[in-house]
This record gives C-alpha cells, sequence and structure tokens, in this order.
C-alpha cells in the first residue's frame, strides 16, 4: 500500500498557494477556469501514452518514466488551475466565507485529475485485481483529503467562538494545545475512517477464527484483526490506531497469500502486531516525533532566521536533517526489533516470526541484507531473535536497552514541556495583545501594543512590526 505522492504534493501546492500567487479579491473568471481545466487532462494522457509505450515495447523502461511524468504534472497542472486558472478565488467566492466550502471547493480539481489518472493506470492490471487496486487508490486519495477538510471543518466551527479563535490564534499555548487536540480527534476518527473507506472485513474462516484466537490470547479483541482487499498487491501487515481505541490488526489479502495461509506463521505477525502495541510503540512515536517538537516549537521566537545567513542556516539544516533520519532509524529498528521479541515471549518460541519474516522475504525477492528507514534486515532480525532465544545475558541487555529508551524519551518531554512554559510566559505581554486583536478588542490591544513597545524577541521582530 503506497502513498499517493502525486497526490500529497497536490496538497502541499493548495496549502501554500496564497504564499506563492497573490489572490486578487474577485479576480476570477468562470471562462478562464474552464480553459485551463483542459490541463487536468493532461495526467491521465501521459499516463495513456505510457500504458501504450508498455505494450508495445515490454522490454523498455520509457513507460516508467512516462508514469513518473504523469505523477509530476499532476501538481504542477493544478497549481496553474488555482492561481493562473484563477479557481482558488472562484473557490473562496463561492463558498461564502465558509473555510470548508472553500477548501472542498478547492481539492475538487485535484481530485478530478487524479482520478481520471488512476483510472487510466488501473487499466494496465489484470481484471482480477483492477477493482481492489482502483478502491485502494481512490481511498487513499479520500484519507489524505480527510484531514484538511476536517481543519476546515473546525475553522468554520471557531467562527462562532472569538475568544477561543483569539486564543488559539493568538497565542503558543493555544495553538499548540489545540495542534495536540486536533491530532487526538485524528487518532480516533481516521483508523474509522480507514476502515470503512478501503473496506476491511473479517478474514475468512477457519483461517480467521484461528487468528482471533490468538489475538485473544495475547490480550488484543479478536474481533479487531481484519483483513484488507488490495486485488493480492499489497503484501503487508500494520497495527492501525495510536489509540488503544480504535485500533485494529490488519493484514492483506497479498500477505494471506503470501504465507499461504501457513497459520503459525501468520500468528507469528499477528503477535508481532500487538507486540508493537502493547509496548506502547504508537504512543512512544507519537511523543517523540510530534509532542516534543511541538513544544520545542515554542521557543522559536528568539531565533532571528532573517539575520542569519545562508550558509549558516544550510549547514546546521544540513546536519540536523542527518541527525532526524538517524534518531528515525534508530527508533525505528529498535521498535520492530521490540515487537518481534515480544512476538517470540507471546508464542512460547521464535519459530513462527522467523518463518514468516524469511517466507514474506522470498516471496517479495528481498535482499535479506538489506534493511530500509523503519525495518531492519530480516539478517539482523532473525539473528536477533535466535540470539534471544539462547542467551540470558543478551536478554538483559536488550531489556536494559528498551528502559533506558523510555526513560530518555520522559526526560526529552520533561525537559520539552519546561522550555514550552518559560517560553509561554515570556511571550503572554505580546500574545495578550494578539489574542485581543483576534477577539476583535482593537482598542485593548492597542493599548496593550503601547505599553510593550519594541521589547520583543529578536526572531519577532518583523512580524510584531507588522502587527
Amino acid at each position: 500500500m503506497s502513498i499517493p505522492i502525486a497526490f500529497v504534493l497536490g496538497l502541499l501546492v493548495l496549502a501554500s498557494a496564497h504564499d506563492w500567487y497573490l489572490v486578487l479579491p474577485g479576480s476570477g473568471s468562470l471562462s478562464t477556469a474552464l480553459l485551463f481545466s483542459v490541463l487536468l487532462l493532461v495526467p491521465a494522457l501521459v499516463s495513456g501514452v505510457a500504458l501504450r509505450a508498455r505494450e508495445q515495447r515490454a522490454r523498455s523502461r520509457i513507460w516508467r518514466i512516462l508514469v513518473h511524468l504523469a505523477e509530476g504534472l499532476l501538481p504542477v497542472v493544478y497549481g496553474l488551475m488555482l492561481g493562473p486558472g484563477t479557481w482558488l478565488d472562484l473557490a473562496d467566492r463561492w463558498s461564502g466565507g465558509s473555510q470548508f466550502g472553500g477548501s472542498l471547493l478547492a481539492l475538487l480539481p485535484l481530485i478530478f485529475a487524479e482520478s481520471l489518472r488512476l483510472g487510466v493506470a488501473s487499466i494496465a492490471q489484470g481484471a482480477a485485481s483492477a477493482a481492489g487496486l482502483r478502491r485502494q487508490r481512490v481511498a487513499m486519495m479520500l484519507l489524505f483529503s480527510a484531514p484538511w477538510l476536517l481543519l476546515a471543518a473546525g475553522s468554520d466551527a471557531l467562527l462562532g467562538v472569538p475568544w477561543v479563535q483569539g486564543w488559539i490564534l493568538g497565542t503558543s499555548p493555544g495553538i499548540t494545545l489545540a495542534t495536540l487536540g486536533f491530532v487526538l480527534l485524528l487518532a480516533l476518527l481516521m483508523p474509522l475512517v480507514f476502515r470503512w473507506l478501503f473496506g476491511l472485513r473479517p478474514i475468512a474462516e477457519p483461517l480467521g477464527q484461528e487468528l482471533r484466537q490468538a489475538a485473544a490470547s495475547l490480550g488484543f479483541p479478536g474481533g479487531r484483526v481484519l483483513q484488507l482487499d488490495s486485488g493480492y498487491r499489497t503484501v503487508n501487515a500494520l497495527m492501525l490506531g495510536p489509540l488503544p481505541w480504535p485500533r485494529y490488526v490488519v493484514l492483506s489479502d497479498g500477505l494471506l497469500s503470501a504465507l499461504g495461509y501457513d497459520v503459525n506463521a501468520l500468528k507469528g505477525v499477528v503477535a508481532h502486531e500487538v507486540g508493537h502495541a502493547q509496548a506502547g510503540h504508537p504512543g512512544m512515536l507519537i511523543l517523540l516525533f510530534l509532542v516534543v517538537p511541538l513544544l520545542l516549537a515554542s521557543g522559536s521566537p528568539w531565533i532571528d532566521v532573517e539575520s542569519i545567513s545562508a550558509i549558516w542556516l544550510a549547514v546546521p539544516g544540513l546536519i540536523g536533517a542527518l541527525a532526524i533520519w538517524r534518531l528515525v532509524r534508530a527508533v525505528g529498528h529498535r521498535l520492530e526489533h521490540e515487537a518481534d521479541v515480544l512476538s517470540a515471549i507471546a508464542l512460547g518460541g521464535a519459530e513462527p516470526c522467523i518463518r514468516a519474516l524469511e517466507r514474506v522475504g522470498a516471496i517479495l525477492h528481498q535482499d535479506p541484507e538489506r534493511s530500509s528507514l523503519l525495518h531492519p534486515s530480516e539478517r539482523k532480525r532473525v539473528a536477533l531473535l535466535q540470539q534471544f532465544a539462547t542467551d540470558a545475558a543478551f536478554r538483559a541487555r536488550f531489556a536494559l536497552r528498551g528502559l533506558r529508551l523510555r526513560r530518555a524519551l520522559v526526560t526529552l518531554l520533561v525537559a520539552a514541556t519546561a522550555i514550552a512554559f518559560a517560553c509561554w510566559y515570556a511571550l503572554a505581554p505580546m500574545e495578550h495583545a494578539k489574542r485581543l486583536y483576534h477577539e476583535g478588542l482593537l482598542a485593548e490591544a492597542r493599548t496593550s501594543v503601547e505599553r510593550i513597545g519594541n521589547d520583543v524577541p529578536p526572531g519577532s521582530w518583523q512580524s510584531w512590526q507588522w502587527f
């Protein structure tokens, strides 16, 4: 199951549209929009050419180049439709001031162009898998659109409560807590939306009953072990849902087919996914890669980016990106090893998990030495499971490293929280003025601004002068 990169890039184009294109109110023209709408057909046409090239030159790689070209053209033609095609202004006007309505209208050209492209691309699949592939790709498109529309609906809801809107838009604590609340809402809703969009269903009997019983014996509700139909294109399993509820263990039809309905190997897969939940991995990832950065971002007003040269921004940026990559890789590999070990403990041995790893790797022709950003190599996973089963000293060291990781995460969270509260306290006078402004109390806001003067953090100088 792949991420729709072209569609996600289109969403980024929409999110930044007002930054890269000056939208003049009233400049929208329906005739101009209709003229530019012809461009929305280009990605589908290029996909059609790629399909034709594939049929005529099976060994040629030109069709792959054309497929990637079609994907790359999608955000380009969408951006032309939004800006020069004046669709962004038309969406703003026709929405009647509603953020949700405006966002939905602005998304329509992207959804239309991507649906056409996906329809043409799915023709290359066999009849047996085309329907499943189309559903999967359309579901992914809608899944990525849902948070954007939910955020727009929340913005509409805030219009009727000025003091809440002022607190969220005008203060660091407000925007931080609102972001965390929005993430919590997504964590509650998105697993349910995913289940509905992708048509997750119980695994067919008698295998389904055995896997449900295995999950129940591990403390996970058996009724939440479900199957994803992907036209046998996806060979994967996942734990869906960062919160205890709603949470599902999802096995793809491709994985069930690849393992040949080997019950022991599939029990190893289920136990691995349940291990992620039992070890608290979803919560750890949210804390480390969302909550902590969000809290630390409260200190950004003290960083005067405008006064730093490009080279001094680029070098730390590259070093920081490398450090983040190494951190994500190290944490991802550690969590996978922990889930493997918990699977072995739960099933009384490492054999089911090892069988699943080796069989899936052989079917997918994966290099046993190859690792990815979040997953260690098959060889390392198998070796660690074997060593964990036979070496008591290694088991003790492995448990100690897990304990240290969790202690480090708690320490980091406490430090980030302390930094955030200190920054919020220092910014309170300035943000009080901004909150009054967003509430519509202009006279009180002006009085607060005059009281503060220019005594603001260096990174906020430009925005404060504009304010």
